[in-house]
């Protein structure tokens, strides 16, 4: 028996446990009737979910505080960052995960710490 074999799991064939897991329906916000559920409560972990469903990283936008920048933030695509364990790089920079404001993939919001700290995420 092998834990992926679609005849040994309970509630339907894998595929459809696959697309249901990750994908749901919008909310009102769109005519697009599924949106990636990549949230989570730390942005390194919806990096990395991103990074591991295969997903295209260059439909990821990260606007990160950046001090000097206008507003002091800046946006980089997720395929320009390179992951590490506390901190991550864009180009030569090295920028802890916690600057992170908000991850955008699509067009559609999958982390905001604004709405985490409101106990919305």
């Amino acid at each position: 028996m092998h834990r992926d074999d679609p005849a040994t799991r309970v509630g339907g064939p894998a595929e459809d446990r696959t697309e249901r897991s990750m994908y749901a329906p919008a909310q009102g916000d769109g005519d697009d009737p599924a949106v990636p559920l990549i949230r989570g409560r730390h942005p390194r972990q919806v990096l990395n979910e991103i990074r591991w469903r295969g997903l295209d990283l260059t439909l990821a936008q990260v606007e990160i505080v950046h001090r000097g920048a206008p507003n002091d933030t800046i946006t980089v695509r997720a395929d320009q960052i390179v992951p590490g364990r506390s901190f991550f790089q864009v180009g030569e920079t090295e920028i802890p995960y916690h600057r992170i404001k908000k991850i955008v993939y699509d067009g559609r919001t999958i982390f905001s710490r604004a709405e985490l700290e409101r106990g919305r995420l």
